[in-house]
């Protein structure tokens, strides 16, 4: 995780100025077309001088790394939920499935004799939900 108090009083975005050069013209980066930003020789950024300025250029591969493993942590958890859901509502479908079959009079794992063992049903839900 990022320090970000580092940056704090760092200038607002409107006082950053990315300019380059195009041949012997400057010009300011964004207001240009994609195909003429491919004619730039050097960029440059210009910005007021201030440690939380200077502190936030020098640290912007880290923070873009960080975004970047952010984004794939959130990807990933995302797809561990998903999984634990389909998990959990298969289990949750055969267990029910198992106590409508008790209910009808149909063989269950569950049915130990003719007593109705609803009890284990349960047992297993729980298990499943931890």
């Amino acid at each position: 995780m990022i320090d970000t108090e580092e940056y704090e009083g760092h200038s607002p975005q409107d006082e950053w100025t990315l300019r380059g050069i195009d041949g012997q013209n400057l010009v300011n980066f964004y207001s240009i077309s994609d195909e003429e930003k491919a004619t730039l020789t050097s960029y440059w950024l210009t910005c007021p001088a201030t440690t939380a300025n200077t502190r936030l250029i020098a640290d912007v591969p880290l923070i873009l790394q960080a975004l970047i493993d952010e984004r794939e942590e959130k990807r990933r958890f995302a797809l561990y939920v998903e999984a634990e859901i389909k998990r959990l509502r298969d289990a949750i479908a055969a267990i029910a499935n198992n106590i409508e079959a008790v209910e009808l009079g149909y063989t269950s794992p569950y049915v130990v004799s003719d007593d109705l063992q609803l009890s284990e049903i349960f047992e297993d839900l729980r298990k499943v939900i931890e």
